[in-house]
């Protein structure tokens, strides 16, 4: 694994989770994350896909363009910093073993519980 692209998407990834914090989300809560994935080939391998599986994603898309293609996973899960470590940390490893790049990740946003009149 590059450790140079994976210190820099940690670093992103804590960038994230602070500005979540900074705009009150409650980071602990579970919720869907979508993960993007840029392969340099236009078929995504099934071993690959296999493997995001049996590690708890669900493949939500895999789009072939000219140049390659992108593989959108989701997996319902809190966006703290040691899950959000953990995730950056398995998906840039699953991306750099199949010649991917893990390219960014997208939280739902939290919606505020609505009380009863």
């Amino acid at each position: 694994m590059a450790t140079d692209d994976l210190d820099r998407r940690l670093a992103e990834t804590h960038a994230l989770v602070q500005m979540l914090r900074e705009r009150q989300d409650t980071v602990v809560t579970p919720r869907r994350v979508t993960f993007e994935l840029r392969l340099p080939h236009r078929h995504a391998p099934e071993e690959m896909l296999t493997e995001a599986r049996l590690t708890g994603y669900q493949v939500v898309s895999y789009r072939r363009g000219l140049l390659g293609g992108r593989l959108v996973l989701a997996r319902k899960t809190a966006v703290d910093e040691p899950a959000a470590a953990a995730f950056t940390t398995e998906l840039v490893g699953l991306a750099d073993r199949y010649g991917a790049s893990f390219e960014l990740w997208l939280p739902e946003p939290e919606l505020p519980s609505r009380r009863p009149r």
